[in-house]
């Protein structure tokens, strides 16, 4: 299996997708490469032993993998000759092409290369796959569908480790029941974990005054605690501040989540307002509400209690409990496991790759892939000390 990424410079988004892809694949026995741009060594060392990790994508032997599951449109730097061979060969692995993001120019979709491979194009939202699926409409590729950014069955245990064998719900009586209740209307917050690598100003001060109150908070991202986020961090926090993936890894755990960063946000998540944050991937769109430090922290303070019981609600809900990230990948790897797909989907695109526009098109984003690479590294090799 081969995941490609356009770096792993810190422990942010796109490195955490590409991360949790390839171990899942790895746990299942399988030989698995991340191939990327640049390769940050504290972000490595993350990476666990039986992986494989490399900065020479194009270096890879396209035709040994079965998988490929392609951030930022890397299959691009394979050129036109290399996928043809492959192709011809009858080989050519089962390609998706993934994106993260509809407003970020690294994270475009070529659809002119979907069409060609047949490669699906998976997205991380709704909102993300309604605006690639409105683009597909002019090309012949395959639904556009989306992973809804799903965390491993890993941050699932960590919700019933947080409840234990005394909670379960079947040995619950109808007194207890109320009494759990009542207390969570008593609830009280002291212990956050603040998850970003874009902290805001105004978060940054709620955040010390929330310790200067007697809370404990724990601040991991880019400029704080640098690490991979882990399922371990859920299991004794009573919140999570952040967006995006972190959000959902939260939701998985059962720990209440506070949505706010660099875009702003709506605050504690609450059932009546879920479907439009779980669209927009609980970024803070599209409203982009703003607050004051004084304002997010009488909001995590007060509103701790009842982000209790709405998360009950929440975890209950459709969309919530469809969030396993296995699910889309034992998909696809069934998809790469159909000898007979793969050697007729070899044949299709060894004959599209005769075509001298097709040829022309990948030369172009083969052009393309390589001047983001010699510009991300000349980017961050200039940063090094």
């Amino acid at each position: 299996m081969l995941v490609t990424t356009v770096y792993l410079a810190a422990y942010s988004g796109s490195e955490l997708v590409a991360f949790d892809v390839a171990r899942y694949f790895a746990s299942l026995g399988a030989q698995v490469t991340i191939a990327t741009n640049y390769i940050d060594p504290v972000v490595q060392s993350a990476v666990p032993p039986n992986i494989d990790v490399t900065d020479q994508v194009e270096a890879c032997e396209l035709g040994s993998f079965d998988l490929v599951w392609c951030q930022h449109s890397l299959i691009a730097l394979f050129d036109a000759k290399a996928l043809a061979a492959v192709a011809e060969s009858g080989r050519l692995p089962s390609i998706v092409l993934v994106s993260l993001s509809r407003s970020t120019a690294l994270e475009a979709i070529d659809l002119h290369l979907a069409e060609v491979l047949e490669a699906p194009v998976l997205c991380n939202s709704t909102i993300t796959q309604r605006h690639w699926s409105e683009l597909a409409a002019d090309y012949q590729c395959e639904a556009v569908r989306s992973f809804d950014n799903a965390p491993l069955a890993e941050f699932w245990e960590v919700a019933a480790r947080r409840r234990g064998p005394s909670h379960s719900r079947a040995r619950w009586s109808r007194r207890f029941r109320r009494w759990a209740l009542l207390e969570r209307d008593d609830a009280q917050l002291r212990h956050v974990t603040a998850i970003s690598n874009h902290r805001p100003e105004e978060l940054t001060a709620a955040l010390d005054e929330l310790e200067r109150r007697g809370i404990m908070v724990r601040r991991i991202g880019r400029f704080d605690e640098s690490t991979l986020v882990t399922p371990s961090m859920f299991e004794a926090t009573d919140a999570v501040i952040t967006i995006g993936r972190s959000a959902h890894f939260s939701l998985a755990a059962g720990v209440p989540v506070f949505t706010y960063d660099h875009f702003g946000g709506d605050g504690w998540l609450r059932n009546e307002s879920f479907e439009e944050a779980f669209d927009y991937n609980f970024t803070g769109r599209p409203r982009e509400r703003m607050a004051t430090s004084p304002e997010l922290v009488a909001e995590l303070i007060d509103g701790y209690p009842r982000a209790l019981k709405e998360m009950s609600r929440i975890r209950k809900r459709r969309e919530v409990a469809g969030l396993h990230l296995e699910t889309h990948l034992d998909e696809l790897l069934s998809r790469a496991m159909d000898s007979d797909r793969v050697r007729l989907v070899s044949y299709r695109v060894a004959e599209r790759l005769q075509v001298r526009s097709t040829r022309e098109h990948f030369a172009m984003a083969h052009s393309t892939q390589q001047a983001i690479r010699d510009q991300l590294r000349n980017q961050y090799l200039q940063q090094q000390p």
